[in-house]
């Protein structure tokens, strides 16, 4: 089952999270991320979480491990369309230190 969907426009590659993340699904969507990011140059990444409700340190984790993917990639990973719950979460871990928060 797909739980992404993705854009890619003018060296922008957007995925697009359509389920809440938590460690019963993260590692399916590390690897269904990981293989768009492969097959889908681009010089900026960005991960849509519009359609995620929820999200524990799992989710965490995946924007950490997609930040070091795209870094070997060359890119450069923003995050977007957190809601307030999980905007609290990932300012709470420390992870805007190193990835920005895109609208």
């Amino acid at each position: 089952m797909h739980t992404i969907t993705f854009s890619n426009d003018k060296g922008t590659l957007t995925i697009f999270i359509e389920r809440d993340i938590d460690h019963h699904n993260a590692a399916d969507l590390r690897l269904e991320i990981d293989r768009a990011i492969e097959l889908m140059p681009a010089r900026e990444i960005r991960l849509d979480f519009d359609s995620v409700e929820f999200m524990d340190s799992s989710g965490v984790g995946l924007i950490m491990g997609r930040y070091k993917k795209a870094a070997e990639h060359g890119a450069k990973l923003r995050i977007q369309n957190l809601n307030s719950r999980c905007r609290r979460l990932v300012e709470l871990s420390g992870v805007l230190e190193i990835v920005d928060i895109v609208k």
